[in-house]
């Protein structure tokens, strides 16, 4: 089966995707495709939570009791239209995404995974969370402000919140095991 799934990060302004996958895919490569298709660059540890239930990669931060990433799948977490589970990428910054099973199709000719929409940039990593992305999307909005160009410096000169290009997202997609290969060197942990 293939699951349309939304992906929210509790951002505003909202940053959104709709990605379609196969249901039997793993918790660490859903992980890569959130990744990917949000245009985070995978430098920090993950977990799924859907009630008391924790999915992650084992490591010296697990806590007893969670499941195993790699051993778990999309649909062993969600089983019908409307289940929800959360993705937090950055214990530090706390980005938090909500995942929402929006559909269940019957498998096509479609090549998979894919970015079918979406909505906002994904903020620069090590911003600060959700308040220094807030206050980077202020800053960036007034020209005049004392921090303007040492935001954009930082940002990139080329960042626009409310931008989102599906064709590269697919781009990243179609190239996922490249892209995991590259952040894996890169990992700060």
């Amino acid at each position: 089966m293939v699951y349309h799934i939304h992906v929210r990060l509790n951002t505003e302004p909202a940053v959104k995707r709709t990605v379609c996958l196969d249901s039997e895919t793993d918790m660490d490569r859903v992980h890569h495709v959130i990744q990917a298709a949000m245009g985070w660059k995978n430098r920090h540890h993950y977990r799924f939570t859907q009630g008391n239930s924790v999915v992650s990669l084992p490591d010296k931060m697990s806590r007893p009791g969670e499941r195993h990433a790699a051993r778990t799948k999309l649909s062993d977490c969600l089983k019908s239209e409307g289940d929800a589970l959360w993705y937090e990428y950055d214990f530090g910054d706390e980005w938090m995404h909500e995942i929402v099973l929006a559909k269940i199709v019957d498998d096509g000719e479609q090549e998979f995974p894919l970015c079918l929409n979406g909505n906002g940039a994904c903020p620069p990593e090590e911003i600060g969370g959700v308040r220094g992305y807030q206050s980077v999307v202020k800053v960036l909005g007034n020209p005049k402000h004392p921090d303007y160009l040492a935001m954009k410096a930082y940002a990139g000169d080329s960042f626009d919140p409310d931008s989102f290009d599906v064709d590269a997202a697919n781009e990243k997609l179609r190239e996922l095991d490249v892209f995991i290969s590259q952040a894996e060197k890169e990992k700060d942990f």
